[in-house]
This record gives structure tokens, C-alpha cells and sequence, in this order.
């Protein structure tokens, strides 16, 4: 995917977000002190050193909550498009389709929808400090709530597995 390309597919995604999550409300479940705990967990987590996480905000569309990003990233506090564009070019298309379907999924299911419960992974290359793309596992899981169960924000963890081989195929939904 060229770079016109995949900005494209990046301004679709944000207005995809942005059309979705209009009539979310304020997140009431986790409660900021029950997500500062789960937060601060994850920091003191001894297999947090081969992994990194962020907090995805649906409604304002921003990563929060960095956790060891500076450690596989250029910095610690990297924006959503400094992001995608870490993603292998390749693999970003089916990478926005693939989190779309999974809002869409959540928006069906939402009644179901429990903070941290429910995990959906995806195998994808990234571009890490190195400057060498890498398999990564993005583990994504709900985590708050509106009052109506709108998924509000999500935790997601990347676990850094092996140097990408642009032979080796790999499906992109699953663990290595």
C-alpha cells in the first residue's frame, strides 16, 4: 500500500470511528481509580518486558495510558497515525478491517460486553525502534463502559515476537 494509499485508509477508519461512537457517552465502568489499579498492575508486570501497551480512546480517537512504548517505539507517548504508520503497508488494510469488525462486533454484542473480559488478537508487522519490522501480537480488550455498554476505550498489549520475513506468511488472526 503506497502512502496515499494508506492515508486514505486511515482518514476512513477515523471517520468510521468518528460516525460510530457520536452517541457514546462518558465512561462509568472501569471507574479512573478501578483503571489506574489495572494500569499500574500491568506496569509492575514482570512479562511487561518484552510487551507494551496503550489505551485506545474511541471517542476522542487518541492513545493514553502508555506503558514501556519508548522501549520497541521512537517515544513513549506515540500518537494513533504515528502508529499506523509503524504497521508493515502490507498488512494495514487488512489491519483497519480487522478493527473495524471488531467495534462492529462489540456494538452487536454490547449487552455481553465486560471490561477486560472479552480478548480479540491479531498477528501484525511493526515497525519497532530498530528500524526492523517485527511480528507482533495486539491483544485488544474492552476496557470502559458507557452507561448504555458502548465500548469507550480499549486496552491493547503488543507482545514482540521475532523479526519479519516478508516470505514467511503468518495469518494475521491468532497467536505466533
Amino acid at each position: 500500500m503506497d502512502i496515499i494509499n494508506l492515508t486514505r485508509a486511515i482518514a476512513e477508519n477515523y471517520f468510521f470511528m468518528k460516525g460510530l461512537t457520536k452517541h457514546f457517552g462518558e465512561p462509568i465502568h472501569l471507574s479512573e481509580t478501578e483503571c489506574e489499579k489495572v494500569l499500574a498492575d500491568l506496569r509492575n508486570d514482570r512479562f511487561m518486558l518484552h510487551r507494551f501497551s496503550f489505551v485506545f480512546n474511541i471517542k476522542s480517537v487518541k492513545l493514553t495510558h502508555h506503558n514501556n512504548v519508548g522501549k520497541f517505539m521512537s517515544k513513549e507517548n506515540i500518537g494513533l497515525e504515528e502508529f499506523f504508520f509503524k504497521v508493515h503497508p502490507d498488512y494495514m488494510a487488512d489491519y483497519l478491517r480487522w478493527g473495524e469488525a471488531i467495534y462492529s462486533y462489540a456494538q452487536e454484542l454490547k449487552a455481553k460486553i465486560q471490561p477486560l473480559l472479552q480478548t480479540y488478537r491479531i498477528t501484525i508487522p511493526i515497525k519497532l525502534k530498530d528500524g526492523k519490522y517485527h511480528w507482533v501480537l495486539q491483544e485488544s480488550m474492552a476496557f470502559q463502559l458507557d452507561s448504555e455498554k458502548n465500548m469507550v476505550s480499549h486496552l491493547n498489549i503488543y507482545s514482540v515476537a521475532r523479526p519479519f520475513d516478508a516470505k514467511e506468511k503468518i495469518p494475521l488472526i491468532g497467536d505466533l
